[in-house]
């Protein structure tokens, strides 16, 4: 390339480099934007991430005038969080914590021919220079850059380090994560339709509607780091899920207990009437009930059915069981400290684990009918005293004022004894086929040593 033709291509993409800094601007505005709605509830997260930070070397707080320990306890009690200039701090030294943590791992070369790096670069330099774009020096830098902005920006500031704790997983795994669970329910759509709606509807719907957004990636991601063979393989794992995720969302609204209908149509109603196009609300309102697809699609694979067949069982299971009241409860707990926000996962975790495992075993189960309801009876009939026992103990659970840790722990007991049960109810089956397998091994050997006998003689 001339140096005139160098000239001219700069001066072509003048414009668009424009809008792209104005456009990163805006996104980073509108996370300190979520950033400072959820501070009060964040700020023991907060404070835990910053002493993270101060003792691996990373962060000064003193010289960045961060609040200490006591003043941190003072606004704990005061219900109050960090200030908007505080979390800008927070949120620059996460990202050059997480640019570095990405830079230094493997992720940046699963990533050369990536959306991340091409669309980085203005429009003329992706049309004419696409294939050459991998071989970039600074091309592992770039998608380090761009993944740690759209991480905290899209997921929050705590995003990396709270899935560190509760799964172990590296940055770059959890990276993997936020990459999968973006694709799979169409993140990057859904978060320009909201923000096309900028002086349309009120700035705190917005915010809600990305923070609603956020929770669902959050939980995916966890989801997918329990759930799926490590490393996580991006492309992979998008084409495992994203094809049945979408359809269980299609049958969702029809197919959940109907107290989970009730709450949807009540929050499409509610958005509607905030002027939210019906389209987006109904996306926005499922976002509680979504995480559910990622298990749904995996019992599909996993048997080999359609994800209709098996979300008919899935949510009538749910509801003959109560188990989506149960999920609420859990999700209801507080998580005021590390170990409470820990206990809290673990219980929802294991859950949405049991959900899975219950749905499987009844699709398994032998019935003269294949529809949802006559598996779940024949299920039902075949583990009858756990069922009850299970139902018995939801029912107290529901009939006290307030749920807390050590009941719902009970419940859970009973949950996973459904699946205990049947376990045992197998057993003599198991046991009598293992014994007639021995008996006719027996047999073959006894007619072998005659056969080898009548031979010698």
């Amino acid at each position: 390339m001339t140096e005139k033709q160098r000239n001219k291509l700069l001066a072509e993409m003048t414009d668009e480099v424009g809008r792209l800094v104005l456009r990163n601007n805006y996104v980073q505005t509108q996370a300190l934007s979520l950033a400072l709605a959820q501070a009060p509830q964040l700020l023991e997260v907060h404070a835990r991430l910053m002493r993270q930070l101060e003792r691996e070397g990373d962060l000064d707080p003193a010289v960045e005038f961060l609040p200490g320990k006591e003043e941190i306890d003072e606004r704990l009690l005061a219900r109050q969080g960090l200030t908007a200039p505080e979390l800008s701090v927070l949120l620059a030294y996460v990202k050059i914590r997480l640019f570095k943590q990405l830079l230094a791992s493997d992720l940046p070369g699963d990533c050369l021919r990536g959306e991340e790096l091409a669309n980085y670069f203005p429009t003329p330099l992706r049309e004419r220079f696409h294939k050459v774009m991998p071989a970039h020096r600074l091309a592992p830098d770039i998608i380090s850059t761009v993944l740690a902005n759209e991480i905290v920006n899209r997921a929050g500031i705590t995003f990396v380090y709270r899935l560190r704790e509760e799964t172990g997983a590296g940055p770059a795994d959890i990276a993997r994560a936020f990459m999968i669970a973006r694709q799979i329910f169409d993140m990057p759509n859904v978060w320009a339709e909201i923000e096309s709606l900028d002086n349309a509807v009120a700035a705190e719907l917005q915010t809600e509607m990305l923070l609603e957004g956020r929770k669902l990636v959050e939980r995916a991601s966890r989801w997918l780091l329990r759930n799926r063979p490590q490393p996580l393989e991006v492309d992979a794992n998008i084409a495992y899920f994203i094809e049945g995720a979408r359809s269980v969302a299609g049958v969702m609204p029809t197919r959940l207990p109907q107290a989970a209908r009730d709450k949807v149509q009540a929050r499409v109603a509610r958005l509607g009437t905030a002027r939210v196009p019906e389209a987006l609300a109904q996306r926005v309102a499922l976002y509680d009930e979504l995480l559910s697809a990622l298990d749904v699609v995996e019992v599909a694979k996993s048997e080999g059915m359609s994800v209709e067949d098996v979300s008919a069982v899935y949510f009538r299971l749910d509801e003959q069981l109560d188990l989506h009241w149960l999920r609420d409860e859990v999700i209801a707990l507080p998580r005021e400290n590390r170990w409470q926000a820990l206990a809290r996962a673990a219980l929802r975790d294991d859950l949405q684990t049991q959900e899975r495992f219950l749905t499987r075993d009844v699709l398994r189960q032998e019935s003269e009918l294949s529809d949802a309801d006559s598996r779940i009876a024949a299920w039902v009939t075949n583990n009858a005293a756990s069922v009850k026992r299970c139902r018995q103990v939801l029912t107290d659970l529901k009939s006290g004022s307030k749920t807390d840790f050590a009941m719902l722990s009970v419940a859970m007991r009973e949950i996973r004894g459904l699946q205990e049960g049947e376990e045992a109810q197998q057993q003599p089956a198991k046991a009598a086929r293992e014994q007639k397998t021995i008996e006719s091994k027996r047999k073959s050997k006894g007619k072998s040593k005659r056969k080898s006998k009548g031979k010698a003689a």
